[in-house]
C-alpha cells in the first residue's frame, strides 16, 4: 500500500497561489544555530502549502570564551581576524563577499582566511550565510558574513577599537520639541521622551523599555544605541505631525546627516518600543523603486519607454519619476495597496485587466513621487483611485491622508476598499489591538464618517481587533474581485 505524506495535497479546484520568502527561525543543530530559507506556495482558497528549501541557510557556533578573542588567534590569524571584523564595523554590517573575498585574498592567503572565517563562526562571532551550488554536487559557497551583534562589545575590545568622539546627535539629546504633539501616535512618543529627558538629566542613567517592560535600551550600557532611538522619536514626531513617510535610509541622512547611522537592529528596537504598526506606517524600507502595473507609456531624455515590455510591473527608481513625462495612461481604475507579497499576488496572478486597471505598490502615506505620478495620470484616463489599507485605524487614516491630498481634482473619483464590517468579520486571523490603536479609533470616531466606515471601526474597538494586508490575501476570489472592489468600494471623494 502505497505511504501518502500528509503534506500531500489532492484536489480538484484550480489553485489561487501566494508567493512569498521567508527565513525559518535559528535552531540548535549539531553544536551549531542554523536556519534556512524558504520559497513559500501557498493556495488562497484551500491552504494547501508547499515549503521549498532554496539553498541558503546561515549558522554560527557555540563555543564559549571567557576571556579574550586574541587567545584564539596568532600572529597572521589574528591581523585576519580584526581585519575581517573591522570592514564589517565600518560597514555596518554590510559588505559584498565576493567583492570583499577579492579584497582579502590581495593580503592574506585562502586557507588562512577560512580558517580565521571557521574560528570566528565557531565562537558565534561571525553569521555565515550559504547557498547551494547546484553546478557542483555536495558544494556549497560562502555568499555572506556579518558579526553576531551580540558581541559587539567583545569584538571592539579586540580590534582595540578607541571611544568614538561623540557625535553632534548625541551632544544634546533632549533638545525643546518645537510643535505641540497633537495626534495620539505623537503624544504617546512625547511622553517618553518627556521622561526620558527627566531620567537621564536626573543622574544620566535612562532606559527604554516597551509596554511590557522589556528593556530595549540604556544610556549607560548600550553605546550610542540610546541616543540614536531618542534622535529618531523627535524625527518620529516631525513626520506623524505633518502625516509624511520617509525611507530608512532619507530619515537617517535628516536626522543624522548620514544615510548609514540608522540600521535596521534600531528599526527593530523602534518597532518593539512603539509597534510594528505606527514605524511601518512612517518609514519605508530602503526600497528606492516605485512598482506599479499599469499600460502606458513615457518619455524620459528623449527615450520612449512602453510598460507592455515588462511583463507584470515596472520598477521606476524614485530619483527618476521626477524626470519622466507620461505620454498616455490607459487604465481608468488604479488600485493602491500597502503590501508588497498582496502587490505581487494580484499582478503575477493577473487577478485585474491590466488596460483596465492599474496597480500601485504604496509603503503607507504616498511620497511625493507616486502623488506626482498619479497627478500625471489624471490627466490621461485615470478616473478612479480605488485605495486598499490594512483593516486597522491607521489604514483608514491613511487611506483619508490619500483621499485629501487628491480631493482637488474634479476629475478623480476616490473610494475605499476592503473596509467593510463584513470584511472585517470574514478575515480568517485576526490580531490584537495595543492601547494605541483604541486611542486611534477613538479620535476617528469623533470625525464625521460614512456609516459604513464608523461601523467598522466601532466593530475594531468592541472586539479590540484589526487586520493586516497579509492575512486578506487569503480572501481574494479571482473571479469576482473587480466586480468586489467596484461594488463594495466606499466612496471617500466623488
Amino acid at each position: 500500500m502505497m505511504n501518502i505524506s500528509s503534506k500531500m495535497h489532492i484536489s480538484n479546484h484550480k489553485h489561487s497561489y501566494s508567493y512569498t520568502i521567508i527565513w525559518g527561525p535559528f535552531l540548535k543543530r549539531d553544536g551549531s544555530y542554523i536556519r534556512e530559507k524558504f520559497n513559500v506556495k501557498r493556495c488562497n482558497e484551500c491552504n494547501y502549502e508547499k515549503r521549498l528549501f532554496t539553498g541558503d541557510w546561515e549558522t554560527f557556533g557555540l563555543k564559549s570564551f571567557n576571556n579574550s578573542l586574541s587567545d584564539f588567534f596568532k600572529d597572521k590569524h589574528e591581523k585576519i581576524a580584526k581585519k575581517i571584523l573591522v570592514d564589517l564595523l565600518k560597514s555596518n554590517n554590510n559588505k559584498r563577499w565576493s567583492s570583499w573575498k577579492t579584497s582579502l585574498l590581495k593580503t592574506f592567503n585562502y586557507e588562512s582566511i577560512y580558517h580565521t572565517i571557521t574560528t570566528l563562526n565557531e565562537l558565534g562571532i561571525l553569521i555565515i550565510r550559504y547557498r547551494k551550488n547546484n553546478t557542483r554536487i555536495e558544494h556549497h559557497d560562502i555568499i555572506h558574513l556579518y558579526y553576531n551583534e551580540e558581541y559587539t562589545r567583545e569584538i571592539k575590545t579586540f580590534i582595540n577599537v578607541a571611544e568614538p568622539v561623540l557625535p553632534f546627535w548625541a551632544k544634546d539629546p533632549f533638545p525643546k520639541i518645537k510643535m505641540v504633539p497633537t495626534k495620539p501616535e505623537s503624544i504617546q512618543i512625547y511622553k517618553i521622551l518627556t521622561t526620558q529627558k527627566h531620567l537621564y538629566e536626573s543622574d544620566n542613567i535612562a532606559v527604554l523599555e516597551n509596554d511590557a517592560g522589556q528593556k530595549i535600551v540604556s544610556s549607560i550600557d548600550s553605546g550610542l544605541a540610546y541616543f540614536r532611538l531618542i534622535k529618531c522619536l523627535y524625527g518620529l514626531i516631525d513626520l506623524i505631525e505633518k502625516s509624511k513617510t520617509e525611507s530608512v535610509k532619507t530619515f537617517s541622512q535628516q536626522i543624522f546627516s548620514d544615510t548609514k547611522v540608522l540600521t535596521k537592529n534600531d528599526i527593530k528596537k523602534l518597532k518593539n518600543l512603539l509597534g510594528d504598526t505606527i514605524v511601518s506606517s512612517i518609514l519605508r524600507s530602503n526600497f528606492e523603486e516605485i512598482l506599479v502595473s499599469a499600460n502606458f507609456l513615457w518619455e524620459f531624455c528623449g527615450n520612449i519607454g512602453n510598460s507592455n515590455a515588462f511583463k507584470e510591473y515596472i520598477p521606476i527608481p524614485r530619483e527618476m519619476i521626477y524626470d519622466i513625462a507620461l505620454l498616455s495612461w490607459n487604465a481608468p481604475h488604479l488600485l493602491i495597496v500597502e503590501n508588497q507579497e498582496l502587490f505581487y499576488n494580484i499582478v503575477k496572478e493577473q487577478l485585474l485587466n491590466r488596460n483596465d486597471w492599474g496597480v500601485l505598490l504604496s509603503y503607507g502615506f504616498l511620497s511625493s513621487g507616486e502623488e506626482m505620478m498619479i497627478a500625471r495620470a489624471s490627466k490621461y484616463q485615470l478616473r478612479n483611485i480605488f485605495i486598499w489599507p490594512d483593516l486597522d485605524p491607521y489604514g483608514f487614516e491613511i487611506a483619508k491622508n490619500i483621499a485629501d491630498k487628491f480631493a482637488p481634482y474634479s476629475n478623480l473619483r476616490i473610494f475605499l476598499y476592503g473596509f467593510l464590517e463584513n470584511d472585517f468579520e470574514s478575515l480568517p486571523v485576526h490580531k490584537k489591538m495595543a492601547p494605541l490603536d483604541i486611542q486611534k479609533v477613538d479620535q476617528l470616531l469623533k470625525m464625521k464618517l460614512d456609516p459604513q466606515i464608523h461601523r467598522t471601526l466601532l466593530k475594531m474597538k468592541d472586539t479590540r481587533l484589526k487586520g493586516e494586508q497579509e492575512i486578506m490575501i487569503k480572501s481574494i476570489n479571482k473571479g469576482t474581485f473587480e466586480n468586489c472592489i467596484l461594488k463594495t468600494s466606499i466612496p471617500l471623494y466623488v
